[in-house]
């Protein structure tokens, strides 16, 4: 049995016994009232989607869909291992950043690269590292001409559009590393006679319901865009390596 059909078969489960027991209220004669009828309905539904978070959206048109978000494992699959090495691949990845920041750091402090790396590898976080880095970088960088305005200096522009760059994308490794995991089922259905038209799955990084009590909520990101992910980290890596010839051209 593959990966979808065994979240389906989950899910389908669900859904049967759930019925099933509607029938059988009803044969009863438990629930004779509409009202009654109707209530144990609704408890139906929300019993067929425990465990589950259900997104779900339908209109006049032939078909609908939906999808159900699965939190916890119940295989391991192909498509796990591909989405876990995915992972793997994009956060090692930053290490070559780090790599390139330290680069920079001796650059500007000019100094043994020992007591560099001493200084470099006592900032504890990839975000304090960049942070450092930064103020490094701009205490070499031109002024401006005036110090009450006028023009940053090209080098000084390149310089902050880099580092907005990777911080852009920083958020997204901090995501990769700490968020939850869940396994999406998407699903058209014609709603004439609840046919499944399509059926797909993937799994994706979501913020936690515990995170979510801050009142944030950041952007899923769904395994088919890890690769993207870590070609944009590659052109940090190349960018910051070029940033870097570019300060050791210029005159003292």
């Amino acid at each position: 049995m593959n990966f979808l059909a065994l979240l389906r078969l989950r899910r389908d489960t669900l859904w049967s016994h759930a019925l099933e027991g509607l029938r059988l209220g009803v044969q009863s004669g438990l629930y004779r009232s509409y009202e009654a009828t109707l209530s144990l309905f609704v408890t139906v539904l929300f019993v067929a989607v425990c465990g589950c978070r259900a997104m779900s959206s339908s209109d006049q048109k032939p078909g609908a869909s939906g999808s159900f978000v699965i939190t916890d494992d119940p295989s391991p699959s192909k498509q796990y291992e591909e989405f876990y090495k995915w992972v793997g691949i994009c956060i090692k990845a930053w290490a070559t950043v780090e790599d390139r920041l330290f680069d920079l750091c001796k650059f500007a402090l000019k100094a043994d690269p020992k007591h560099v790396s001493i200084i470099y590898y006592r900032t504890p976080t990839i975000d304090s590292r960049l942070n450092l880095t930064t103020d490094l970088i701009e205490s070499i960088l031109p002024k401006r001409e005036r110090p009450d305005g006028g023009h940053e200096h090209p080098t000084v522009i390149i310089w902050r559009k880099l580092v907005k760059d990777i911080k852009d994308l920083l958020s997204i490794r901090n995501q990769l590393a700490h968020a939850s995991v869940g396994v999406v089922i998407s699903s058209k259905i014609r709603i004439k006679d609840n046919s499944l038209i399509s059926e797909e799955s993937w799994l994706q990084v979501f913020t936690s319901q515990n995170e979510k009590l801050r009142g944030t909520e950041k952007p899923p990101i769904k395994d088919s865009e890890l690769p993207a992910h870590y070609a944009a980290v590659q052109d940090l890596v190349k960018r910051l390596a070029e940033f870097l010839e570019l300060l050791a051209k210029r005159p003292e």
